[in-house]
């Protein structure tokens, strides 16, 4: 029995693991970047040896946890499995005493631990692969042998698909605070009567070389000096989900707001690097800018690059919006894509495009305003009408969101799967019964 339960636990572990992983391939391959910018492998940050290994451990896990589930392969889920737990763990320790980056990631954004709460949970995992390694024998098998291992095959087709789909076009499933239909100035403050964070004012100050720390009760006299102040947790609290979305124009003056309190409509070009920003689809980033100019549309960029390389892109693309400087992590964080293409309105986010989906992005536009004339033919068209149609159409196709998004990706492999041991049950069904025919005759 316990053999039987680490190895749904164990299973369930894996497969939720590489599912989060599978449907953000590139949010993982940013958290392995961050841990070899730790170790002094900055080098790696610009290649694509990151993604690589993001795809490639998100399918081992979810393969190794379908086998896990189904019970079949026993001595290859069961090892590998173990092998895994038995890095991982102590790597996990090591970050958790040295926390270089203070969310694993293990669970990509879909759930956040800490490096400490990270190594408890591997300490429990790598207990329940032993568990299973060791009675490996006395793992149950929830299907048949063969219908098991197309179910396998089926599991790993199946995550390759969700990968390639989400490097497409973006993340089918959004965990992220800049999904479709967050109102970002509202993220940015704290849940009215949630209980705030408190913090301790620390002074460190200097005497006859020596230096000392003090507290707003201990502050000393004017014979020391002032060198820098700290601010220390003392009691945790809630936080606004987002806190880091800033902008600031190219005189360096804050735009936050401007952008924010926009009531109209507004594209967005996201683009953390534009030197490193893909060429395929500018002419249709150039025809959303000639739309936005004949329909009085708001149209700008965000991008953490420099002046110089803003310049080349405005020299070779024609770009005449705004471009507003941000963090490149803020950008990699709202969106997928390098370029991609935010839809904002009061500060909500409406929806959102992989460069890649522009075409489709056109086509939609092109589509509502023909029928926006043709329902408004004897009166002429404001730019109120312009900007609702738009917003009622293009908000439409706003990615799955919550609970409704796990449920359409999870049935995806259900159903397939559900066909799979269908057909392999008549299959076995006509075979046995050909076999009852040749024994009577």
């Amino acid at each position: 029995m316990a053999v039987k339960t680490a190895q749904v636990l164990l299973s369930l572990t894996f497969l939720f693991s590489g599912f989060v992983k599978a449907v953000d391939p590139w949010g993982t391959a940013y958290k392995l970047g961050d841990y070899a910018a730790w170790c002094g492998l900055e080098c790696l940050q610009e290649s694509g040896w990151l993604l690589a290994g993001s795809i490639c451990l998100a399918a081992f896990e979810f393969f190794v946890g379908a086998c896990l589930l189904v019970g079949v392969m026993r001595r290859f889920s069961s090892a590998a499995s173990l092998v895994l737990m038995v890095l991982m763990t102590p790597l996990t320790l090591i970050l958790a005493i040295w926390n270089p980056v203070h969310d694993c990631g293990c669970f990509g954004d879909a759930l956040l631990l800490t490096n400490w709460q990270t190594f408890g949970k591997n300490t429990v995992l790598l207990l329940l692969a032993i568990i299973v390694f060791v009675g490996r024998k006395s793992m149950y098998r929830l299907i048949p042998m063969g219908m098991g291992r197309w179910a396998c095959l089926w599991a790993a087709v199946y995550i390759g698909l969700l990968m390639a789909y989400s490097l497409r076009h973006l993340p089918p499933v959004d965990f992220r605070p800049y999904k479709a239909g967050v109102n970002i100035p509202e993220a940015m403050q704290v849940p009215p009567g949630a209980d705030l964070p408190e913090y301790e004012s620390l002074f460190v100050m200097t005497k006859d070389g020596e230096e000392r720390t003090f507290t707003a009760q201990t502050y000393p006299d004017s014979s020391w000096t002032f060198v820098r102040a700290e601010h220390r947790l003392v009691k945790a609290g809630a936080e606004p989900a987002i806190t880091d979305f800033s902008l600031s124009d190219e005189q360096g003056d804050d735009v936050t707001d401007r952008l924010l309190s926009d009531g109209g409509l507004t594209f967005v070009l996201v683009s953390p690097d534009l030197e490193r920003a893909s060429r395929d689809n500018i002419d249709q980033i150039a025809l959303l800018g000639d739309l936005c100019e004949d329909y009085g549309l708001g149209l700008c960029a965000l991008s953490a690059s420099g002046a110089e390389i803003v310049a080349h892109w405005r020299q070779t693309t024609g770009a005449m919006y705004p471009v507003y400087t941000a963090d490149p992590i803020v950008l990699k964080t709202i969106v997928r894509a390098n370029p991609g293409v935010l839809l904002l309105r009061g500060g909500t986010i409406l929806n959102k495009w992989n460069h890649r989906d522009l075409p489709s992005l056109m086509s939609d536009i092109g589509k509502t305003m023909s029928d926006l004339e043709k329902n408004k033919s004897d009166f002429v068209l404001s730019k109120r009408d312009i900007e609702q149609a738009l917003t009622d159409s293009l908000s439409k196709k706003t990615g799955e969101k919550g609970l409704s998004g796990w449920i359409k990706w999870a049935m995806n492999y259900v159903i397939p799967l559900i066909f799979i041991i269908f057909a392999y049950r008549i299959r076995y069904s006509w075979k046995k019964n050909l076999d009852r025919t040749k024994n009577k005759t």
